[in-house]
């Protein structure tokens, strides 16, 4: 094999490899929209105590519920509440606190 036909044949195998990497990130994004659109959301008030975090491992952070938006967690920084700031970030997961403990 000439050095030509390997170079592009690695070219071709390389092509390949970030098709497939871009295919597994667009079916990971579908999974992860099916899994939202599965859920049925509590109606929650604005300020009820809730457990949120980014990743599954991490522990559960204190926050005020703000409001869902497209079947995301919004919950007010930093643990305020809306008492005192109107700033929010999204969640990735969040489950209600099982007792005043947590």
């Amino acid at each position: 094999m000439t050095n030509a036909v390997l170079n592009n044949a690695i070219k071709n195998i390389n092509a390949l490899y970030d098709v497939v990497g871009e295919l597994q990130g667009r079916l990971k994004k579908l999974e992860d929209k099916e899994d939202r659109d599965l859920i049925e959301l509590p109606a929650l008030a604005v300020d009820t105590q809730i457990l949120v975090r980014d990743h599954e491992g991490e522990d559960w952070e204190r926050r005020y519920f703000k409001c869902w938006d497209n079947k995301s967690c919004v919950c007010f920084v930093n643990g305020a509440a809306s008492w005192s700031t109107s700033y929010a970030t999204y969640w990735k997961y969040w489950k209600l606190p099982e007792s005043n403990n947590e």
